[in-house]
Formats: C-alpha cells, structure tokens, sequence
C-alpha cells in the first residue's frame, strides 16, 4: 500500500471526514472532548512540561490503593488528507478519552498527546510533532514529566498506562523508561514502528523511538494487548512480530477481538473488555 493510500486508511479507520471537506473547527473539537469529560465527572487541567502543554482530564475519588490509571490518546486529526498534514492534530473522535470515561476504578487520568486541544499556536508545536517525530524524544519526555506531575498531585505509587493506537506506542516507551509500571494495556497499538513502515512500504518515522527497540526493558512489564482482527491500520501480524522479540520472563498477553476494526468496537465494548482482563 502505497504511503498516500495508508494515510487515507487512516483518516477512514479513525472517522475523519473526507479530504473534500474540512475538518470540524478546533473550538467544536474542544468542547466536545470538554462536555464528554464534564458529563462523566472529570476535571480538565492544562499540564505545562518543558517541550509542550499538555491537556489531562481526571476523575479522582481515591489514591487508598496506589495505582493511577492513565489513557494516552492516539494520533487524532494529524492528517487533513492522504497526503497533507493537518494544521492541528485535536482528534475528532477522541478514542481514548471515550475509553477513560467509561473506567470505573478510582484513579483515572487521561493526557492528551502534545498539540492536540490547546488550539495553535501552542508551545512546542509544529507539523513534524504529528508526523514524523509523534514519537521522539521530545514527546515522550514530555509524558514522562505529565505523568510525574500526575503522580505526584495524586500521591500514587503505581501506574496503568493504557494506549489507544499511536498512544499505545507512547506508552509503551513510556513503560521502557519507568520503574513504577505495574501494566501496560494497549487498543490497536503500533508496538514495532519499524515493522509497520516496512509492511506498508512508508518512509521511516524520522525522529522517532521504536518500542520494539525496547524489549529487554519492557519483557518484565506485565502487558495486555488488544487487536481487532479487522484492523486495516495495525494489521495483527505488527503486534504477533512484537510479541516474538520480547525476551523471558515474558508477561505479554494478545487477545485478538473478532469483527474489530482500528476504531470499531473499542468504546462501544470497553467495559465489558476491562472486566474481561481483571477478572
């Protein structure tokens, strides 16, 4: 698949609007993740690090036990079409957000990925921060000091990061630098960035960290993996590549979800799949 057809894919798999019209205004885009966030009880708060600002939603009752929770959204709106990036990345459907919504457990924080909801110019950003370099250094030290800042304000101990799509793969290499991960959860995650360019024939992610560099360091991290088996974006063959280079102890799991594409059915089943994996 040619790079400007996987970007369309993209687009489709993550219910954009068609390159012939224009993306929804950031403003609607904002409010919108704002309402969604407000109607379930979370609170905004704009997180300054040294690279970017980032937004986090929360819903805090209790920290008794430790853990914080904390969903890392995916690419968003980085592309206006298959090949012309996006002026702001403050996705249309912010996928991980609907997922923190809907979890119960009583710790639970959401972080946007940089640029996304703080409307341009915003510190830091530019075109390369959702394209080619989504995945540099600069963006997962940013998280990095994010999740500090959280953990701290919230006196927590242990995490659970839970990627949706390119924040699965912040995750993940968030999870390779931590020493306070208890789990890693990721939905239709790139976990081998090299390999997705190389099964698509797509220039190299210029800038980027891979996770599936990182293996010695995330093979103890106990990890749970979702896929759809429709998914056209992250085929299953990336995440079953990944799984293979993890070395021992090996706590990985992959549960492959039937009739699941890049975005369908995550949200629309998210509780059901949570207690699927703590039960």
């Amino acid at each position: 698949m040619s790079q400007r057809l996987l970007y369309a894919a993209f687009i489709s798999a993550a219910s954009l609007i068609s390159a012939c019209s224009s993306l929804p205004p950031i403003s609607e885009r904002i409010n919108s993740a704002d309402q969604l966030a407000k109607s379930s009880g979370f609170r905004k708060q704009l997180i300054t690090t040294d690279a970017f600002n980032l937004v986090s939603y929360q819903k805090i009752s209790s920290t008794s036990d430790g853990v914080l929770v904390i969903y890392i959204e995916g690419d968003g709106s980085a592309w206006k079409s298959g090949s012309l990036p996006s002026d702001d990345p403050t996705p249309t459907n912010p996928l991980a957000l609907g997922l923190a919504v809907q979890d119960k457990r009583p710790a639970v924080a959401y972080l946007s990925r940089p640029c996304q909801f703080t409307g341009m110019p915003s510190k830091g950003c530019s075109e390369a921060v959702w394209t080619d370099a989504r995945f540099s250094p600069a963006v997962i030290n940013s998280n990095n000091q994010a999740i500090d800042i959280l953990k701290k304000q919230y006196q927590a101990k242990d995490l659970i990061l839970v990627g949706y799509s390119g924040g699965a793969t912040v995750a993940s290499l968030l999870a390779a630098q931590r020493n306070d991960i208890r789990e890693l959860i990721t939905v239709a995650g790139n976990l081998d960035t090299e390999a997705w360019v190389k099964y698509f024939g797509l220039n190299p992610l210029t800038g980027s960290l891979n996770p599936a560099d990182k293996v010695k360091q995330l093979s103890a991290i106990k990890q749970i993996h979702f896929i759809g088996a429709k998914d056209q974006v992250i085929p299953i063959e990336i995440t079953q590549g990944y799984l293979k280079k993890l070395t021992k102890p090996n706590q990985a799991q992959l549960i492959e979800i039937k009739d699941y594409g890049h975005v369908c059915c995550w949200q629309q089943n998210w509780p059901a799949l949570l207690n699927r994996i703590q039960q």
